[in-house]
């Protein structure tokens, strides 16, 4: 009855807002994203809405510096939203934090995967597993089935919420296995020209093995330069630069690396094919792991939404009483902080092909 007053308390659509990168460099993950959230909106819609209300979906750039996610977060705020599927990058998402939750503005994002918003009871969801899980089944693959006994690892502090934790997560399993981090190389994306002296240190360090955490672009341009300087080094990278964009800009240099992800372009259920088909009807391209992931973030936010007749403030409560979200690659499990548990896969690039090689089970 509660949530029937709420409901017809308002008029006009209800607004969902969007937070994510736009424009720029990581791109790929706020165009996908918001273009995942958006086809998932159109069609509930099509099926009546929420309690007969439609949806409106309000994107915002959220740029690439903490004072840039908080102002898209308040204009969001301000132009009436009720919840934001967002951001896309663990910096923004953290970056934010603090003052989404002051404003009691609940968020479920797609692809923030840091550890650093895990076993918090908050107004933050997603619908992507920590990375934690990625780097220790990264680390095991390199160590215990590719045999590699010394790496050298590299991540980009621009993004640290997500690279730090990553390549940290990903060194002590590798020790633990019995292997050797011979060098830690950090670096500020934001401030590279190129690549040419940090592929030299790479290769100085003797390491059997690369391990990354960086944008497909940033990848895609290392991988290039390594080629042309004919240092041959197999390269372990963390999910982020999972994009088509890292084969369109890497070509022949991007090929055989090794990805732990939780999601995979090769997949055969039902979900993940009509929803493939419905990606490519209404946007004419393929989508990505970001625009599987927000039109989940956003099926399992309409989900609630109905489960809890509409009413924002219960989204919580509805997230936990809800049970299993069928999901789009794979079912979606809440644990009682609303961080999901999901299977991870080991992926590599086989002819511009992103091949799954082997699955992982989550605890």
């Amino acid at each position: 009855m509660l949530a029937q007053l709420w409901s017809c308390s308002e008029s006009g659509p209800f607004l969902i807002g969007f937070a994510g990168p736009l424009e720029g460099k990581y791109s790929d993950l706020g165009v996908q994203g918001r273009n995942g959230a958006q086809l998932a909106i159109e069609l509930e819609n099509t099926r009546g809405g929420i309690n007969g209300r439609k949806l409106k979906l309000i994107a915002q750039h959220d740029g690439y510096s903490a004072e840039e996610a908080q102002v898209a977060i308040q204009a969001l705020k301000e132009s009436g939203v009720k919840v934001v599927i967002g951001h896309m990058t663990s910096a923004q998402s953290m970056a934010s934090y603090d003052l989404a939750e002051k404003l009691k503005l609940p968020r479920i994002s797609p692809t923030t995967s840091t550890p650093l918003l895990s076993h918090r009871e908050d107004l933050f969801f997603r619908v992507i597993s920590s990375s934690r899980d990625w780097a220790n089944g990264l680390a095991t693959y390199c160590r215990t089935v590719d045999k590699t006994r010394t790496v050298v690892t590299l991540q980009d502090r621009d993004n640290e919420a997500y690279s730090l934790p990553f390549n940290q997560i990903f060194e002590k399993r590798f020790i633990a296995l019995g292997g050797t981090v011979l060098d830690q190389i950090d670096i500020r994306s934001s401030s590279i020209k190129d690549w040419n002296d940090i592929a030299k240190r790479i290769a100085s360090s003797g390491a059997e093995a690369l391990t990354v955490a960086l944008s497909a672009r940033d990848l895609a341009a290392l991988a290039r330069q390594l080629r042309v300087q004919n240092i041959d080094i197999p390269i372990y990278s963390s999910m982020w630069a999972y994009t088509r964009e890292l084969t369109l800009a890497g070509g022949k240099a991007v090929e055989g690396i090794i990805f732990a992800v939780s999601y995979t372009g090769d997949n055969k259920r039902s979900e993940f094919t009509n929803f493939q088909v419905h990606y490519q009807e209404r946007f004419g391209w393929p989508p990505n792991y970001a625009a599987a992931f927000g039109f989940e973030a956003a099926s399992v936010l309409i989900e609630a939404l109905r489960w809890g007749g509409g009413d924002p403030s219960l989204l919580s409560e509805s997230i936990m009483a809800m049970g299993n979200h069928p999901g789009v690659s794979g079912p979606i499990r809440f644990d009682e902080f609303g961080d999901v548990i999901r299977p991870s896969f080991i992926v590599t690039i086989r002819d511009r092909t992103f091949v799954t090689l082997t699955t992982i089970e989550n605890d």
